[in-house]
């Protein structure tokens, strides 16, 4: 790519689930350099296959927030400026920002819920995580996103090893009433008549966090993931961020357990 290049290299290839790749550079500016428009526009024709060139995103949860809160695809660059100009934070910070649970699943009555906000760098993530936001004139606090259990849209097996594009199983099970159907043609609305497939119990749909075999599952796959047990995003250069989560309320995790952390 030139000798202005030279001595940028990437040292680690790790190929993702979803057909995705993630390259480990040698150093934090070759990660910058890649990430830049030209080079990044380069690498890409160069690849081939029509890839796209994403730079990694440091998520967190923004609980709590208005619901009069607006995004759409008109206005979210707009939006995108106005949290970093209200909170201080560099110009481009946020990269994304999507509601956890679709508005269309909202009660009429429901007056704020949790945002997933994606940044661009774990020092933006950091200041977040410490500081909290101010998102339509109301102060929230922000928490960062853990590694979970995958779940299986098709049969909704979760913390297994595969997706539902790799399902071993010929049959659609819903997620709603576990009958023998996708879940988005399912006409079951009230919770009193669904069904889980994982517990098979009456009340709750897969994946609700009141469901036994999820709370297990989704603690096995906590505790085994070392970075859940810090607060931020860690940073060689920023003792601070070495924090540790040290209450089961973040993990959900039994108090003996948390002796074990890495």
């Amino acid at each position: 790519m030139g000798e202005d290049y030279v001595g940028y290299e990437a040292v680690g290839v790790k190929k993702l689930r979803s057909g995705g790749i993630v390259f480990e550079m040698n150093s934090q500016e070759a990660a910058e350099i890649l990430q830049s428009t030209d080079v990044k526009d380069l690498f890409a024709e160069n690849f081939g296959g029509g890839v796209e060139v994403k730079p990694r995103s440091y998520p967190v949860v923004v609980d709590h927030v208005p619901t009069s809160f607006r995004i759409t695809l008109k206005t979210q660059e707009l939006e995108y400026q106005v949290i970093e100009e209200h909170n201080n934070l560099p110009g481009g910070s946020v990269v994304d920002a999507r509601w956890i649970k679709p508005p269309s699943r909202r009660s009429s009555t429901q007056t704020t819920a949790s945002l997933a906000l994606h940044l661009n760098s774990a020092q933006a993530a950091n200041q977040v995580i410490r500081n909290g936001l101010l998102i339509a004139n109301k102060r929230v606090m922000a928490r960062k996103m853990l590694f979970e259990p995958r779940r299986c849209f098709k049969c909704h097996n979760t913390g297994g090893s595969h997706l539902a594009v790799a399902c071993p199983q010929d049959q659609d099970i819903c997620g709603k009433c576990s009958g023998k159907h996708r879940t988005s043609d399912c006409v079951v609305s009230e919770s009193s008549k669904m069904k889980c497939p994982a517990c098979s119990k009456q009340g709750h749909a897969a994946g609700d966090v009141t469901c036994l075999v999820f709370q297990q599952q989704r603690r096995l796959y906590l505790s085994s993931n070392p970075l859940n047990y810090y607060r931020f995003y860690l940073l060689a250069e920023d003792e601070a961020s070495w924090e540790r989560i040290l209450t089961e309320n973040h993990l959900f995790l039994k108090p003996r357990n948390l002796d074990k952390a890495p």
